[in-house]
């Protein structure tokens, strides 16, 4: 039985095919003429220059992103702020979605008649989007800490587990002004395109995920009208970007579009050099 306030739509799921197989062709050519050299590894021995480990990689970006696609979609896109702010008129409430891809179909749905528990939904989701969000982020700096000569130095007893996109920008553009990048150094360049998204969410996204990790706040609430971000550094006031349905589809539309463009630049700075990591 469909109910009163159903939303119902098929999305088409995104796959980075021919981004993912250029770079597949780029490093391949590179490892099977045995075109290496060690220094990364050398650095932090994390960063094998293997074919199956970037496969690997590119894999769980993607479907890492296709996670956020999918609760966006299933969860933020139709969001109803009158039943997060205090109505009760629009239960019950639910959502279909047909997500496509090549390799078949899967089928979401959700229905709920209970204010508490759509807000426990909702609450839930967004930790969900925002981790797997930092995931992806952290994973295309380790494919470029992989597979480019590094950015990240630490000393031999320290070695860091991860480095964050946020810390990757800087530290990139610390090399550039010393000159040991170049200044139209291909991941460099396609960053500073996004540089807006990056500014404006990273430093959010971050706090967000730590947060989410350590602490046991939801971070959102409403203002009576609308569901929203809330963070002691974040004043709403007619702030739009922060109501959660806007951040979410700013965060997976920016996403969509950095993800191919970042394996491209990889790519491209792979193909420019003789060996790997380039």
């Amino acid at each position: 039985m469909v109910t009163p306030n159903f939303s119902s739509k098929t999305v088409v799921l995104s796959e980075f095919s021919l981004e993912r197989a250029e770079l597949l062709l780029a490093v391949n050519s590179r490892i099977s003429g045995n075109l290496l050299n060690t220094v990364n590894f050398d650095i932090h021995d994390n960063y094998k220059l293997e074919l199956s480990l970037i496969e690997d990689r590119l894999e769980a970006i993607t479907n890492k992103f296709r996670k956020c696609e999918m609760i966006y979609n299933l969860y933020f896109d139709e969001i109803d702020h009158e039943i997060l702010a205090s109505s009760s008129a629009n239960f019950p409430i639910s959502s279909e979605r047909s997500f496509q891809s090549r390799s078949g179909l899967i089928k979401q749905y959700f229905e709920v008649d209970s204010r508490m528990l759509y807000k426990e939904l909702i609450d839930y989701n967004f930790q969900q989007m925002i981790l797997f969000t930092s995931s992806v982020l952290e994973n295309l700096v380790y494919l470029s800490e992989t597979l480019i000569k590094k950015v990240s130095i630490h000393v031999s007893n320290n070695k860091p587990q991860s480095i964050t996109m946020n810390n990757f920008i800087e530290l990139l553009g610390f090399l550039q002004r010393l000159k040991y990048r170049n200044a139209t150094d291909p991941i460099a360049t396609c960053l500073d395109s996004h540089r807006i998204f990056l500014t404006r969410y990273l430093p959010i996204i971050n706090t967000l995920r730590n947060k989410f990790i350590h602490g046991y706040s939801k971070n959102l609430k409403t203002d009576g009208y609308e569901y929203y971000l809330s963070l002691p550094q974040l004043p709403y006031r007619g702030n739009t970007d922060l109501i959660v349905n806007e951040f979410t589809k700013n965060i997976t539309e920016n996403l969509k579009r950095l993800i191919p463009e970042f394996l491209i630049a990889i790519t491209a700075a792979i193909n420019a050099s003789g060996e790997l990591p380039a």
